[in-house]
């Protein structure tokens, strides 16, 4: 792990920290400009490179103090060879090692390759080396099959296996045949699934959804065996209405209570409001006035809406015009008759002179094309004419 020191008078540091025994190294280093938020932060690259010259190593994204480096080293050098197989005997009980002193490798019972008796910080590798202990109880000794199940690398494991002391196997064989039989496997799952899907969607369940959830897979995974097979997913079915009607049992007695939808808010439960026989009376007497009963229209301008604002006093246009229905008429007036006669005449005299602009363009148009036709005739003439001239040499030039 590399971190950032606090600048102080000296030139900019970094501290590598051993991720195996904790010890620390300071060394000077440049700052990363690429730092977010103002805040400085160290060149990680070169400070690992100047512990690696310092005989620190960087394997795995794990910094290893110079010590660590060398038990590492000599636990390499004394594995065996790869497929040759070895029992190891039981280690002795392990040895307590504090944080930075120097281990030995010698020592029985330490923890190899390049691993102390202080363990990280989140106690990886001592779950990683529980799960293998029930592996190996339960007949997995195969280091191979040990790291696929783990999830790990196949020197881990059998660094793991080395420091526990237990004998594993290395037979390509078993790999071999366990890769072949999951191949197989997972084709019979494939042609199962692929008989389900064919088998609905010849039955009529063609949306691929319906058909995952029919046979419990992924929609995914169904679409792609569909486009594998050649058949077109539909689309999602859509419920048909019910129409049937039941009719209700009146041998049972219905305890529930009614609920009463409450009001929606701001709406009022008040009835409408009427006017009263002032009002009545005060309307009668102005539509006497602005009504015709003749030309069954109001006079001039006026409407219902401008009867009941001239009255005021809360009269409503909707009560100006059910009295006028009742006892005078039709709404209307003269104003708005006479504007509609002279808009119609208006559209009238637009349509005529439409046409007279559109005789007006084609004339213009037939102009335009003998005008044209002459200027070509006349841009021959003077061709013609020049050319005349040259023929005559300098008498056609003074002419």
């Amino acid at each position: 792990m590399i971190r950032t020191l606090p600048r102080g008078r000296h030139s900019p540091k970094a501290e590598g920290v051993c991720d195996f025994c904790g010890r620390t190294e300071a060394v000077p280093i440049d700052l990363d400009n690429r730092s977010r938020n103002g805040f400085e932060r160290a060149n990680e690259g070169q400070a690992i490179r100047k512990l690696i010259g310092k005989g620190w190593s960087n394997l795995g994204g794990k910094l290893r103090c110079p010590d660590c480096e060398a038990v590492r080293r000599k636990a390499k050098d004394s594995l065996p060879p790869e497929g040759v197989k070895m029992t190891f005997a039981p280690l002795a009980k392990p040895v307590v090692v504090s944080p930075g002193e120097p281990v030995d490798p010698a020592i029985p019972g330490l923890l190899l390759p390049g691993i102390t008796s202080t363990p990280p910080k989140d106690g990886a590798y001592i779950q990683r080396r529980e799960r293998i202990r029930e592996y190996f109880r339960n007949g997995v000794t195969n280091i191979n099959e040990l790291a696929a199940l783990l999830g790990s690398g196949r020197g881990t494991v059998r660094d793991d296996l080395y420091a526990m002391g237990l004998q594993y196997t290395t037979s390509r064989g078993v790999a071999k045949r366990d890769a072949r039989l999951s191949r197989e496997s997972i084709a019979a799952a494939m042609r199962n699934r692929h008989a389900k899907i064919t088998e609905l969607f010849q039955s009529g369940v063609t949306y691929y959804r319906d058909i995952a959830d029919r046979i419990g897979e992924n929609p995914t995974t169904v679409s792609g065996d569909m486009t594998m097979l050649g058949l077109r997913p539909g689309r999602p079915r859509k419920p048909k209405p019910t129409t049937e009607t039941t009719e209700p049992d009146m041998t049972k007695t219905d305890t529930t209570t009614p609920q009463i939808t409450p009001p929606k808010p701001g709406a009022s439960t008040e009835p409408p409001r009427q006017p009263t026989i002032a009002q009545r009376r005060a309307i009668r007497d102005m539509l006497d006035v602005c009504y015709d009963m003749d030309g069954q229209q109001y006079t001039g301008g006026e409407t219902d809406f401008t009867v009941a604002t001239a009255l005021g006093g809360g009269v409503l246009p909707g009560w100006v015009a059910e009295i006028r229905d009742e006892w005078y008429g039709p709404d209307g007036n003269a104003d708005l008759a006479k504007l509609l006669a002279e808009q119609d005449a208006l559209n009238k005299r637009m349509a005529e002179w439409a046409k007279d602009f559109a005789a007006l363009a084609e004339a213009t148009a037939a102009l335009d094309k003998r005008r044209k036709d002459l200027d070509g005739a006349i841009a021959l003439l003077n061709e013609r004419v020049t050319r005349m001239k040259a023929s005559l040499g300098p008498k056609g030039e003074r002419m």
